[in-house]
């Protein structure tokens, strides 16, 4: 059962000017009389009847104190739940863009407040938990491999930090085959986090459409 506590008294902005603010009490709109086994089963319901009233649910530990001015003056703040979570991991691992998950999550619920920010972070997440224990670098090497691609790469002196990286595919390579006549080098320079040089290459087909070729992150 929701406790009446756990329900947030009204909230008046006070520094509002020129505005007629009216007290809103939706208490009675968050009363039930079921109990949940499971603190996620809450969470949920407590979120699907905020978004009917076009509320958003905030977890935090703030106390009694005022919110921190940068959610206060922002129409929603938004934690995603366990159920969306499974649905972002599921999607991700069926190779779906993340663009395009937040797009499933609007049509299927148009009230829903999620964003594609925090869509993103759900999956940076999900990455971790999958990576388990491995660093960035050896995941990305399993990943490759898993997929059928090919990669050779270099180390520094040490003999264990990766400096330069090459990979590409076995389709790649029969498309290169079938049309090597034009290649367009393209080169982003330290835009990562490890600050390492991206070279593509890509082809053009006899019909003008474009073909990976291979990418390289390189320390120079």
């Amino acid at each position: 059962m929701v406790h009446p506590d756990v329900i947030c008294k009204p909230i008046v902005f006070t520094d509002a000017k020129c505005v007629d603010v009216k007290k809103v009490d939706v208490g009675n709109q968050f009363t039930n009389g079921q109990e949940f086994e499971v603190h996620d089963h809450m969470l949920q319901w407590i979120s699907t009847k905020a978004s009917k009233l076009g509320l958003g649910v905030v977890i935090r530990s703030l106390h009694y104190h005022d919110m921190c001015d940068k959610l206060a003056d922002h129409p929603i703040a938004y934690c995603i739940m366990a159920e969306e979570n499974e649905i972002v991991f599921d999607m991700t691992l069926n190779m779906v863009q993340l663009k395009y998950i937040l797009v499933t999550f609007k049509r299927k619920r148009p009230g829903n407040i999620l964003n594609i920010k925090q869509v993103y972070n759900t999956h940076v997440l999900n990455n971790k938990v999958l990576r388990g224990d491995k660093t960035e670098m050896p995941q990305v090497l399993k990943l490759m491999d898993d997929q059928n691609y090919v990669s050779r790469y270099r180390v520094c002196k040490d003999g264990e930090i990766v400096r330069d990286i090459f990979w590409t595919h076995h389709d790649f390579i029969k498309l290169f085959n079938i049309f090597p006549t034009v290649l367009i080098i393209s080169s982003t320079y330290k835009t990562k986090k490890y600050k390492l040089t991206l070279l593509e290459i890509v082809g053009v087909t006899f019909t003008e459409k474009i073909y990976s070729v291979v990418f390289t992150f390189l320390v120079s």
